[in-house]
């Protein structure tokens, strides 16, 4: 058995008599909203709310955000706790405050993982020898929050696997998350015979970092006028607008909710729609880092995908949900995909899916 599925056994859940609480009022929790709404776990694990020291007093996902010193007046035996955090340290403090209040509780990715054990097994079954053995691995990581070992770590993201790395000519690639540009530069230094680059990024700050570097790029690799392309948007499953909450220095989750008045109102496009008119051309590659709406980037593209077959690089670290749904996904959608996985940080962030 794998040892994944052995840590699993000794994960609780809560009851039919318990209502759960999220301890965590951070990123954390709110990449995994996207995951938890399609796999309906707010209901399946009787949420209430979330506990949390910090943001206290506040609204996350849709449900109120209480101090845990609320525990001190409810039944033990009635409730349980979730921990939402990427970090061993911090789980630690929290298990030992609710186990000295004699509260039962779990990681919040070991739980998904041990209710969604058997869509796991599939998504593993989809992935080549080496990358199943590095799925495995990663899952353990998720459950335990140990640290990365050094012969996880592939190196540098999307270019993790040789299948990418090699020149196709008129590339057309599409840049989902493209922040400041940071990997929109490392393409143009990795596949040369580039035609078109599609940099869409939807936080304002981001967007003008990212205008000012392609100004760079331009004159520092006599690109053609239309080569690099920025759009200041989100991608989702449908065409929209959205309002959207940015974290610290533009790079935390962005939370897209119903246009709110007086929040900053953002298109969010399908990539069907945004290749419609096909003025691009091909599309040969799309990169995704887009804090958790990728699973509904590729139900926005699966015409796009059908059609073109790009080969993709997909992160799925934001969610514990991610890690299985997404393979399972563009298996549903184009089975003839090979799939493989590398990881390339020595924390649980950074795990990509490469699609070719």
């Amino acid at each position: 058995m794998h040892k994944w599925l052995q840590l699993l056994r000794s994960v609780d859940l809560p009851s039919e008599s318990q209502v759960t609480y999220i301890w965590g009022g951070g990123n954390t929790s709110r990449l995994a909203h996207q995951g938890m709404l399609r796999e309906k776990l707010y209901q399946k694990f009787r949420i209430v709310g979330y506990l949390d020291r910090k943001t206290a007093g506040s609204q996350l996902n849709g449900y109120s955000v209480r101090h845990p010193d609320i525990l001190k007046s409810i039944s033990k035996e009635t409730v349980f706790v979730m921990i939402s955090t990427a970090y061993f340290s911090v789980y630690t403090e929290i298990s030992n405050t609710l186990n000295e209040l004699g509260i039962k509780h779990c990681l919040l990715d070991a739980a998904i993982l041990k209710i969604r054990t058997d869509e796991v097994k599939q998504a593993i079954k989809l992935l080549d020898g080496v990358s199943q053995e590095i799925f495995c691995r990663l899952l353990e990581k998720r459950i335990t929050l140990e640290p990365i070992e050094a012969d996880l770590v592939a190196g540098e993201s999307y270019f993790g696997i040789p299948e990418f790395c090699y020149q196709r000519p008129n590339e057309v690639i599409i840049d989902c998350g493209a922040y400041v540009g940071d990997t929109t530069e490392r393409f143009l230094w990795r596949l040369p015979l580039i035609k078109k680059i599609i940099c869409i990024e939807p936080e304002a700050g981001n967007y003008r970092a990212l205008c000012q570097r392609l100004q760079r790029l331009h004159r520092e690799w006599n690109c053609n006028d239309e080569m690099l392309v920025p759009i200041c948007a989100g991608i989702d499953r449908e065409t929209k607008k959205l309002s959207i909450a940015n974290g610290e220095n533009g790079i935390a989750a962005i939370q897209a909710q119903d246009v709110l008045e007086g929040s900053n109102k953002v298109i969010f496009w399908s990539i069907d729609d945004l290749l419609a008119s096909n003025r691009w051309g091909e599309v040969t590659y799309i990169k995704a880092d887009i804090e958790s709406f990728e699973y509904n980037m590729i139900l926005g593209a699966e015409k796009t995908i059908r059609q073109y077959r790009p080969r993709m690089a997909i992160c799925i670290y934001h969610s514990a949900v991610d890690m299985f749904s997404i393979p399972l996904l563009i298996h549903k959608i184009s089975p003839d995909y090979r799939l493989s996985v590398r990881h390339h940080s020595y924390g649980i962030l950074e795990t990509v899916l490469y699609i070719y």
